[in-house]
């Protein structure tokens, strides 16, 4: 038997990853244009070989993940790619629960409003309702933002205990640039204390001209753990922090608590 030579095993290895983030990004394509779309037009906006495009597609096609209009030369979602997280969405959305408190918070304040949960070293948007005001703060679905410079990423911090917020500082300062790294751990700990203290998390310094509150949000035993935020130019923010961390509690216990309670019967 002739051994596997390392460099080739790797090769295979890269082109396997580099076809699962393209296909992921297909899918993130159609989330965000939210109409068919041509092989042409596909290929042309993520860059793609139309080749490399093309197989792809034919691949999700015979999975039933994609749908092939032959006339119209058009390609789509089918509603299998929908079903992939039904259960998850059940467990985030809480039936509505979230997104009734996100749609209040956001009328209530006319700010961006943004449900937030861990991914690796990033705190993630899950999903977000935008403000409509001119002067806003604008926030894609999905986009991240570091655990430990985020108002979001912070509090999610705060949810964990003491062993795993240190043992999440060295992976940070294992994997980000020198300028991003912890220097004073102490200190930062001593932040995310008084962070759990406060029940609420407020960061400016991300963003120029952005500020950002954030609190947990309750959720079912088991799950992971999610953080509602707030987001607006710093102007409008700063200046009434206690007043929109009341509200967001308020809310809260208004639209999600007693689905908690209910949960646990």
């Amino acid at each position: 038997m002739v051994p596997e030579d390392d460099s080739e095993l790797s090769v295979t290895r890269s082109s396997t990853v580099k076809s699962a983030q393209r296909v992921l990004e297909i899918l993130e394509l159609f989330d965000r244009v939210q109409r068919p779309m041509s092989l042409t037009e596909l290929a042309r906006r993520l860059s793609y070989p139309v080749p490399s495009a093309l197989a792809l597609l034919k691949c999700l096609q015979s999975m039933e993940y994609v749908f092939y209009d032959p006339v119209g030369k058009l390609y789509t979602p089918t509603m299998r790619v929908c079903m992939l997280g039904d259960w998850l969405h059940g467990q985030i959305f809480q039936d509505g629960a979230v997104i009734a408190l996100m749609s209040d918070l956001q009328q209530k304040t006319g700010e961006t409003v943004m449900l937030a949960m861990q991914n690796d070293i990033f705190s993630q948007y899950v999903h977000t309702m935008q403000s409509r005001r001119a002067l806003r703060y604008f926030l894609r679905p999905g986009s991240l933002r570091p655990i430990h410079r985020s108002a979001t990423g912070k509090m999610l911090l705060a949810q964990m205990t003491e062993l795993s917020v240190l043992k999440m500082l060295k992976r940070i300062n294992s994997r980000v640039p020198t300028h991003e790294r912890i220097e004073d751990p102490d200190a930062f700990m001593k932040e995310i204390d008084q962070i759990r203290t406060a029940g609420y998390a407020y960061n400016d310094q991300f963003t120029d001209g952005a500020a950002a509150i954030a609190v947990v949000l309750p959720v079912p035993e088991g799950m992971a753990s999610a953080v509602l935020g707030l987001g607006g130019p710093s102007q409008r923010i700063q200046i009434r922090i206690s007043d929109l961390v009341k509200l967001m509690h308020n809310l809260i216990e208004t639209h999600i608590e007693p689905n908690i309670l209910n949960d646990l019967k």
